[in-house]
Formats: structure tokens, C-alpha cells, sequence
């Protein structure tokens, strides 16, 4: 008897498996600025209850903000459709910050893995520039977050603790979070 292949549509569903979204990391680009902006939106204002009155300057600038020196903005995309972001801002003097590190509902969870290959597409840019610290701040309410945050290595530190310059800048506030990555392998090797 010959060997016959059945078309999808003949197998009943229940027999059908289910494949895994695929999901890509690349980097931003114009064509994912609707998206992003809708994407980062509806999680800050209709999740968290983050409501901005001078709005979100930044991401109607991610290349010029974003995407200079030794930062950038990377995008997850199942097909064509964004469903994560992360943003690494450049401090100067081998610093950054994190910052708009959001992923839909549907994609969070250790079992989907876009959380951790975003940040490890972060780290891999971070440690091919040679960066030694990483700084983000978040509020209280993202417990899942600083879950994460913790498991990745973060340490949390005082407000007063960061670098004046940094400390200066208007996202990071003396009621947030502030989480510090070291990454100066030299430091840990001595």
C-alpha cells in the first residue's frame, strides 16, 4: 500500500498539533513604530494604569532616541505582528538603561521565552559594546518584573546610589525601583 500524506484539512482537529509561535527578535525599525506604540500603550495605560500626560516622546523617536552609540531598541515579532520590546539607552562612559520592556499577555510566561530572548538579545549588544552597568527603574506594582529582574542578576539599589548624571534624568524617579546590572567582568574577576 503506498505511503499517503493527509491534507490539514482532513485531520480532525483534535489530531492536529499545534505548532509554537514562532517568535523573532530583530531590530526596530520604521515600519514597527504603529505597532510598538500600540503595544507599549495598552500595557502601560490599560494594564498597569500608567497614564502619561506628556504622553511617550520617546518612542515617536526610537532610532534618533534609541538606536545611537551603544543602545538600540529590539522588537519581538510572531510573523509580522510585534509582541515584545526592550530599549537599551545609552549613558555614556559604559552605561546604559533599560527601558519599554513590555510584552503582550499572551506572550509572557517562562514556557513562551520572549521575556528571556529579548533580554538576551540585549545582553549579547551590551556585552559586544563592552558596557559595564545597566540601570532601569519600576514601580512596586511590576512584581512579575522584578521577579525577573532578581533571576537575571539585577541588584536592587538606592536611589541615591546612582550616578548623579543618571540620577538627574526625569524616568528615573527617587519612588521607583531601581535595579543596577553589573557587567564589568573585570570587577568580578579581581
Amino acid at each position: 500500500m503506498p505511503f499517503c500524506v493527509k491534507n490539514m484539512g482532513e485531520i480532525p482537529r483534535s489530531e492536529q498539533q499545534e505548532e509554537e509561535p514562532k517568535i523573532g527578535i530583530e531590530e526596530f525599525l520604521e515600519k514597527h513604530e504603529e505597532q510598538v506604540i500600540g503595544l507599549i500603550n495598552d500595557i502601560y495605560e490599560n494594564e498597569l494604569g500608567w497614564h502619561s500626560k506628556s504622553g511617550r516622546p520617546d518612542l515617536e523617536v526610537i532610532p534618533k532616541m534609541y538606536q545611537k552609540n551603544d543602545g538600540n531598541f529590539w522588537v519581538a515579532c510572531e510573523n509580522e505582528r510585534v509582541v515584545g520590546t526592550i530599549g537599551l539607552l545609552d549613558e555614556g562612559e559604559k552605561r546604559a538603561t533599560l527601558h519599554r520592556f513590555c510584552v503582550q499577555k499572551e506572550f509572557r510566561g517562562q514556557d513562551k521565552k520572549v521575556s528571556s530572548s529579548l533580554f538576551s538579545t540585549l545582553l549579547e549588544f551590551a556585552e559586544k559594546r563592552k558596557l559595564q552597568k545597566i540601570f532601569l527603574a519600576t514601580h512596586d506594582q511590576a512584581v512579575p518584573a522584578m521577579k525577573f529582574y532578581d533571576k537575571a542578576g539585577f541588584k536592587r539599589i538606592k536611589f541615591e546610589s546612582l550616578p548623579d548624571d543618571i540620577a538627574g534624568r526625569s524616568y528615573m524617579g527617587k519612588d521607583d525601583i531601581i535595579y543596577e546590572l553589573d557587567l564589568d567582568v573585570e570587577e568580578k574577576t579581581k
